[in-house]
């Protein structure tokens, strides 16, 4: 027997509502699964985007997956910084927004403050290291969550991040 999924939103008074936001209310609700959401949707309660699944960057926010983190989780209000599950180097981190933004572009006033708190890292360190953010699957981008990648670096280490294209 199949066990029935949760809802990843409730349309409420004709709008978009996460569970969470549509916890107490008392009108009526209809439930939306992952398959009958729309690619793009954004909750009326709390304005942020509505996901058809977890997102992996939201669950360790959240507290629900395991993480080593470089900073105490509430350290920052808005961000935080762990290590991402497969370094490229010793002390690679990610510096990550609490709310979920796609990607650079997305909020540009959420990137610029995330970026702030990676260069308030960087004052720790006088390491030379590469920052590096990227925008979709074609440019790299894993976990459509913003998220800054904070490398250091060491002379010849064999890491190419920038490469002239061939002609």
């Amino acid at each position: 027997m199949h066990e029935k999924p949760e809802p990843v939103a409730y349309i409420v008074l004709g709008s978009y509502v996460h569970p969470e936001c549509a916890r107490d209310v008392t009108l009526r609700k209809h439930p939306v699964y992952a398959h009958e959401l729309p690619p793009i949707v954004w909750c009326r309660g709390c304005e942020d985007q509505i996901l058809p699944a977890p997102c992996v960057f939201c669950e360790i926010i959240a507290g629900r997956e395991p993480v080593e983190w470089i900073l105490q989780r509430d350290y920052w209000p808005d961000v935080v910084a762990f290590v991402p599950l497969n370094p490229i180097t010793e002390g690679h981190c990610l510096i990550v927004p609490k709310r979920h933004v796609k990607d650079f572009a997305a909020d540009p006033e959420t990137f610029a403050d995330t970026a702030r708190r990676a260069a308030e890292l960087m004052q720790w360190t006088d390491r030379p290291m590469s920052l590096l953010s990227t925008r979709g699957e074609v440019a790299g981008q894993e976990v459509m969550h913003l998220h800054l990648h904070l490398i250091p670096r060491e002379h010849e280490d064999g890491i190419r991040l920038l490469s002239r294209r061939k002609k």
